[in-house]
């Protein structure tokens, strides 16, 4: 399963280099990748940015997670297996 993603790592910002707030972005190489300003509370929308920011990080887990479970789990497996081909398809088998 290859995803056709921006590679990781992604960080998101929430505030400016002068620590004020700023409309949530999440960047690779401090090129933008995300804008998470909506129309959702301000706390939100970092909330979702961080979640974003994450999503390289845990879909390496879960691959990893999966490939060492040797099918032990198979609720588990097949969990797995629907949400990275949720977040490499964009839709589930």
């Amino acid at each position: 399963m290859n995803a056709h993603h921006t590679a990781g790592p992604w960080e998101a910002v929430t505030k400016n280099s002068d620590g004020i707030p700023c409309p949530p972005i999440v960047f690779r190489n401090l090129v933008p990748i995300a804008d998470c300003n909506t129309a959702r509370p301000a706390q939100e929308c970092a909330a979702n940015a961080r979640l974003i920011a994450a999503a390289p990080t845990l879909l390496k887990a879960l691959k990893d997670m999966l490939e060492v479970s040797e099918h032990r789990f198979e609720d588990v497996d097949e969990a797995a297996r629907a949400a990275i081909t949720l977040a490499i398809n964009g839709k589930e088998k």
